[in-house]
């Protein structure tokens, strides 16, 4: 029985070393690390290891990739370090957090200088001691987006540093509307239907929640304790009830968590009006410029600020001495120089985190996109309380489904919270 235990222990071992050690390439699931074709000789400590998710690392023989390569290569003969970049999996085992949480344990010497993260994984990660703090006054970058910065904030600490956004707005034919359809009421008026993903799996779904603090709705009030606004919700509301009854919005919009979800359906192609996400509508929308055209999500027509949803992957420090972790800074400054940041960004088809990257565009919808990342945005949901979002979504669904009108799911919503339930 000892034997027995003691070899289980060793395939542990083993398969936990192999998970460790392992890299995929989004084209497959062989082992993969990108290094530049011309590699200088370099001192052994002066070295750099980033762990890059699968989901954002360049196709092979696109332009992004060469311009990866190409900073790389001239990083290493520039600042005479040696990079390695090493794609992980983007979720589960062999994932940047996953392997990141064993190799901290039983293999600390394998953990890299820098990686990539998204809002989730860095929220785990910080919470088990496994990210170093960034000090935001020395990175010497005071032009990134305020709202993707926040998704690197965990209680007040930095721990991510954007490096890849993406924000939610409309697409619209051009032959449905008149003009752009800014507000709800212009929907109506042009008897539309505007379609986004309504479910909430994960809380509020992100166009209500935006619409509602729009209107100037709070989650929190000034001691920090949940609480709903009864008139901003239901002036959110009111317009769902209308388009309900007009039969322009349905429940199978609950359906949807995500916009991918209805592009292929019969619903999705006979849209006129349907979110998007930025990375969609510059993969999927942009070619079509003669019948479609870009524009903010619709808002209530009293609405007193504009807010946005954004979300991203961030640069996070994971190494544990501290000469590294100024290695990794140096190499992300230099990645997110405003020239690289802005081809790089612009090629692998995302928005980047700083104002001068997005400039460095030159485009229209570059100057759109820019629009909606200076507006205020929307929290994260971990950050709202799960009491408020599940009040809010279930109120929402009870007027998609005609249980309640908008004036009392409001009101029963704003009460629930206030009594602690």
């Amino acid at each position: 029985m000892k034997r027995l235990r003691t070899l289980y222990a060793a395939l542990w071992l083993i398969c936990l070393g192999l998970a460790l050690f392992a890299s995929v390439s989004p084209q497959s699931a062989n082992a993969q690390t990108t290094t530049p074709t011309a590699t200088p000789t370099i001192s052994a400590v002066n070295n750099v290891v980033i762990w890059w998710p699968a989901a954002i690392y360049p196709d092979e023989d696109s332009t992004a990739l060469a311009l990866l390569n190409q900073y790389v290569a001239r990083y290493q003969r520039e600042q005479d370090v040696q990079v390695t970049i090493r794609v992980k999996r983007t979720e589960g085992t062999g994932s940047i957090y996953s392997t990141l949480s064993h190799a901290s344990i039983v293999a600390p010497s394998v953990v890299p200088d820098l990686a990539l993260m998204r809002r989730a994984d860095l929220l785990a990660a910080a919470n088990d001691s496994l990210l170093a703090p960034i000090d935001l006054t020395a990175l010497a970058m005071d032009d990134l987006f305020a709202g993707s910065l926040r998704l690197g904030d965990v209680d007040g600490t930095q721990y991510g540093i954007p490096f890849l956004v993406d924000a939610q707005h409309s697409v619209y034919r051009r032959n449905a509307f008149e003009q752009q359809p800014q507000t709800l009421a212009q929907v109506l008026e042009a008897g539309q239907s505007f379609i986004f993903p309504a479910n909430g799996a994960h809380g509020i779904n992100s166009t209500v929640l935006t619409q509602y603090l729009s209107m100037g709705g709070r989650l929190a009030d000034d001691q920090n304790a949940p609480v709903l606004d009864e008139a901003p919700l239901a002036t959110v509301f009111t317009y769902y009830e209308t388009a309900v009854k007009r039969a322009l919005i349905t429940t199978a919009w609950l359906d949807y968590a995500n916009p991918e979800q209805y592009f292929g359906t019969s619903t999705g192609g006979k849209a006129t009006l349907w979110l998007v996400n930025a990375t969609n509508y510059l993969s999927i929308f942009s070619t079509d410029t003669n019948n479609l055209a870009y524009s903010p999500l619709p808002t209530l027509t009293d609405a007193k600020t504009s807010v946005a949803s954004v979300d991203g992957w961030m640069w996070v420090v994971t190494a544990n001495d501290p000469t590294q972790r100024q290695q990794a800074l140096n190499m992300m400054r230099w990645l997110m120089d405003s020239d690289r940041h802005g081809a790089f960004s612009s090629n692998l088809g995302w928005l980047p985190s700083r104002r001068s990257s997005l400039e460095a565009w030159h485009t229209n919808y570059g100057t759109f996109a820019q629009t909606l990342l200076d507006e205020d945005a929307a929290p994260p949901l971990d950050m709202i309380n799960p009491k408020v979002s599940a009040a809010m979504q279930a109120a929402f669904e009870d007027v998609l489904n005609g249980k309640m009108t908008a004036a009392l799911a409001a009101q029963s919503a704003a009460a629930k919270i206030a009594q602690g339930n």
